[in-house]
C-alpha cells in the first residue's frame, strides 16, 4: 500500500522543532505504528468478517506494501483515505496539544525551562 510522507515539516507543525535526527524517525515510525493501528480499528468496524478475513489473508501473504491490499481497500472500504486523513489529524491534533502544555508549562516554570 502507498505510504503517507509524515516528515520532520509535520512534526515541526506540531510544535516539535529541534529534534535531532534520530528523533525524527523515532516519531515518524511511532505515528506510522500509531496511524496503523488506528486506521485498522476504525475499518475493522465497517467490515464485515468475511471482508476481515479477506484483507487479513492479503496481508499475511503480501505484506503491509503490497499492491493487492490497496486494491482490496478501494473496492471493499472505499473511504479508507479519508479514514487515514481523520485519523492522522487527530493524532497531529493530541501531539499539538502535548507540544503546547510543554511550552506553557515550561514557560512557567523559573529560568522557563
Amino acid at each position: 500500500m502507498t505510504r503517507l510522507s509524515l516528515g520532520p515539516e509535520m512534526l515541526a507543525e506540531a510544535g516539535y522543532r529541534n529534534l535531532t535526527r534520530n528523533q525524527v524517525e523515532e516519531c515518524i515510525k511511532d505515528l506510522y505504528d500509531t496511524l496503523e493501528v488506528r486506521v485498522g480499528r476504525s475499518l475493522s468496524r465497517k467490515a464485515t468478517a468475511l471482508q476481515l478475513a479477506q484483507f487479513e489473508k492479503i496481508i499475511d501473504r503480501e505484506g503491509d506494501d503490497g499492491p493487492e491490499g490497496a486494491i482490496w481497500l478501494r473496492k471493499n472500504l472505499p473511504d479508507y483515505r479519508e479514514v487515514v486523513v481523520e485519523e492522522l489529524g487527530l493524532i497531529l491534533d493530541r501531539l499539538k496539544a502535548a507540544a503546547a502544555a510543554h511550552h506553557i508549562k515550561r514557560d512557567m516554570t523559573p529560568g522557563g525551562r
